[in-house]
């Protein structure tokens, strides 16, 4: 629903501002008043491309604002049009793009008019106002569901079967790339672990002889003068004063500590001198294995965890590749289920559409009659094609209409007449207005063409459907003027010092009464127009 709108700069509109009611909005005015470029303002602010010729004169941008409930939800919708014609948008004051601007307002305005009836002459929308007519929500959704369900799992096995070709192309490498890692037992410490044993065994004699000068310093048999012979001599040297002072006591202690530490130090010298032999083949191992990790860094790197890291992505699709058959084979079972489960639902909401659809070219065609299309048929042409599956079934509808007896139906875009449009329109709609949620109907020129009972008719269809939906009608007829009881407004143009300006005034009662009567007496008021518009506000 249209809540307001307010529209700046376009043509001989200044600044015009309109609050719009919930029920029958009617807008009337002289020829070249503004009518029409309202209509086109709510165009502009639906996405309709800008007409350059209709930014206002001397004017650097235009705007179209507006208030919008779109399912119980109010947004803020605002297009700004440059002095360059670059148009950017709006939502709660928040700039979008056009696809989420113009997403937003797909549903949420339908206009119509003599050369636009975009609603109708969809044919991908026929199917729902035949779905709408026979409540069908409940099986659409359940189409819906196994449909996404069962694309989604197309979408795996596709996926599936294009990591199966690839790794068929790269199996030969994976495998050597594996069987090349698995040469050595790869840990992050494995080059400081190399290393240090290599450094090890390849400076084994100057370590040798290092250890045999420190274990002869520390504990020589031969010497008087080595350290353990030192620390003993002073032991004794201080037994003699420990019993003067606990200090000597404490020094003493000290002491045997460095003894009993400084013959460990020999023993395990000792131990690792005679664990240290000279092995010319384990160097030789222990060179290829730093240059083997260097190799396969500078292949698989920068770092050693890169190449670990790589490894074990490598067993990955290798144990990936050994289930690629089963898990293909698991996904084309459940496609095939699913499938199956998609067609029974498909024929479910086939057989509901044609059951039902007669009954919905009997309700169209008793509207029709209603808006004195007396010899107007209509027909909902349906073909089932079980190869093409979608969301709402696997069928295809089309409406097809015949205005006069005798003549083959044919389909609604070939309907010359904008005036037929319109009436045609209507009666599809008042069929479905208490299954299906139009939001704002705008009407323009809806009455081109017709006068007189027709037109009484067809401002009784709107006012009628007004009770559903919000409508918007542009009218130069007081047959149709007369039948809101919401709101009426009257555009008329202002002559300012400058330029003329468009202006908009919400009519009261008594206005609506002088409005209608200039609508009857083509501009002239006159005492019996007035009365003859009172009494059809009345009826």
């Amino acid at each position: 629903m249209i809540k307001n709108i307010n529209i700046s700069n376009i043509a001989i509109i200044d600044n015009l501002e309109i609050n719009f009611s919930k029920g029958f909005n009617v807008i009337t005015g002289e020829s070249g008043s503004g009518k029409s470029i309202l209509i086109k303002s709510i165009e502009y602010l639906k996405g309709k491309k800008f007409n350059k010729d209709d930014l206002r004169k001397n004017t650097d941008s235009a705007s179209i604002n507006s208030v919008i409930n779109i399912d119980n939800k109010d947004y803020f919708l605002e297009r700004r049009i440059s002095k360059n014609y670059v148009s950017t948008f709006y939502i709660n004051n928040i700039k979008t793009n056009f696809d989420k601007y113009t997403q937003l307002l797909k549903n949420a305005i339908d206009i119509h008019n003599q050369n636009d009836h975009q609603d109708l002459l969809d044919k991908s929308l026929h199917i729902q106002y035949l779905d709408g007519f026979s409540d069908n929500s409940l099986l659409l959704n359940q189409i819906d569901s196994v449909y996404v369900e069962c694309q989604k799992n197309k979408k795996m096995l596709s996926d599936l079967l294009k990591q199966k070709e690839e790794y068929k192309s790269k199996k030969e490498l994976y495998q050597f790339q594996n069987e090349e890692l698995s040469k050595i037992e790869l840990t992050e410490d494995i080059e400081v672990e190399l290393m240090s044993k290599y450094q090890l065994l390849f400076n084994s004699k100057k370590i040798k002889e290092s250890i045999s000068v420190t274990k002869s310093k520390l504990n020589d048999d031969l010497s008087d003068n080595n350290v353990s012979s030192q620390i003993s001599n002073a032991i004794k040297n201080i037994e003699d004063i420990v019993d003067y002072s606990k200090e000597f006591k404490t020094i003493n202690s000290r002491l045997e500590s460095l003894l009993i530490e400084a013959n460990d130090i020999s023993f395990d010298l000792e131990n690792l001198e005679n664990d240290i032999v000279f092995d010319s083949n384990k160097l030789k191992d222990y060179e290829e294995k730093i240059a083997f990790i260097n190799h396969i860094k500078s292949k698989y790197g920068p770092t050693i965890k890169d190449v670990i890291h790589h490894k074990e992505s490598l067993k990955d699709q290798i144990i990936k590749s050994k289930n690629f058959d089963k898990e293909i084979s698991d996904l084309e079972l459940k496609i095939n289920v699913l499938e199956n489960n998609l067609i029974k639902l498909c024929e479910k909401i086939s057989n509901a559409r044609k059951k039902m659809k007669p009954l919905i070219e009997s309700a169209i065609k008793q509207k029709l009659l209603s808006l004195d299309l007396n010899s107007a048929e209509i027909k909902f042409e349906i073909i089932s094609d079980k190869s093409f599956l979608s969301n709402s079934g696997y069928d295809k509808c089309e409406i097809f209409i015949r205005t006069n007896k005798g003549e083959d139906f044919k389909p609604l875009s070939y309907i010359a007449s904008g005036g037929e449009i319109s009436r045609i329109m209507l009666a599809i709609k008042l069929s479905l207005q208490d299954k299906f949620n139009f939001n704002s109907l705008v009407f323009d020129e809806v009455d081109v063409g017709i006068s007189g009972s027709t037109a009484s008719k067809i401002g009784d269809a709107l006012n009628e459907l007004s009770k559903f939906s919000q409508v918007l009608c542009v009218t130069h007829l007081p047959q149709i003027a007369s039948k809101t009881n919401d709101s009426h407004y009257k555009i008329f143009k202002v002559d300012t010092e400058h330029r003329i300006i468009a202006k908009v005034e919400e009519l009261d009662e008594e206005s609506k009464i002088n409005e209608i009567a200039r609508l009857l007496s083509n501009e002239e008021i006159t005492s019996d127009s007035i009365k003859q518009a009172s009494n059809m506000m009345k009826n």
